[in-house]
């Protein structure tokens, strides 16, 4: 079996392309899987903690991080199969059936800090490239594709990372699509499939850890600490 691996760029993010000689399946599609985190509107386990940010009451913010009196934007909204929705960081990972490629962008999104008082912006900046990566496997009819990431507020100094793991895998005999995998104490994860239709399937969606905050991730296990899966027919 020969083994090939080719790297490209693109303008908005880095792409990986691992390609592997298998045998075409039945049904040669092209298949998406979104992966990411996303700081919710509001949090369903500690009512209140999320605030409004002053001067502009439909959006909320964290308050004011421990020692530092800094607030940041949260991403205002709640769990979404919208590839474009708001997002702190993650990946689009992609399936081709027909040739066992698989292919993954990094999704990167702003931090926006704000004066706690006037809600005034005080630093505005995206997460650095390079905290998502992938192996590609095969066994059979199976195409996994095995990936970690992690990512910290580029506007908070020695701020913790956020940081989930698993593995996605793509059967094309039994036309299936699952993932197992860990994610953070917070904030909110989730992931789903897009089909070559526009199909959009849901695979998990996790809260926050009860009660947790963005201090608890400076004690949470590398990887992530709490188990997710998911399994959907395409």
């Amino acid at each position: 079996m020969s083994i090939t691996f080719r790297f490209s760029k693109v303008t908005i993010a880095t792409t990986m392309l691992i390609g592997f000689c298998i045998s075409s399946a039945s049904y040669a599609e092209t298949i998406q899987v979104v992966v990411r985190t996303f700081i919710p509107k509001e949090h369903p386990s500690k009512p209140g903690y999320m605030i409004p940010i002053p001067g502009n009451t439909m959006k909320t913010m964290l308050p004011d991080a421990p020692l530092t009196a800094q607030c940041f934007g949260t991403d205002n909204r709640s769990f979404s199969n919208d590839v474009s929705a708001s997002a702190r960081f993650g990946s689009l990972v992609t399936f081709d059936t027909s040739t066992g490629d698989v292919t993954f962008s990094e999704i990167t999104g702003t931090t926006n800090e704000y004066n706690c008082s006037t809600g005034s912006v005080v630093c505005s900046k995206a997460a650095g490239q390079g905290g998502f990566s992938g192996t590609r496997g095969q066994s059979g009819s199976k195409i996994t594709f095995a990936y970690s990431g992690e990512a910290s507020n580029p506007c908070l100094t020695l701020a913790p990372d956020i940081e989930f793991s698993g593995t996605i895998t793509v059967d094309t005999s039994t036309r299936t699509i699952g993932i197992q995998g860990k994610v953070d104490v917070f904030p909110s994860f989730e992931a789903f499939v897009i089909l070559e239709n526009g199909t959009h399937k849901t695979l998990y969606n996790m809260d926050p850890k009860n009660g947790a905050t963005p201090e608890d991730l400076v004690t949470s296990p590398s990887g992530g600490s709490r188990a997710v899966s998911g399994s959907v027919g395409y």
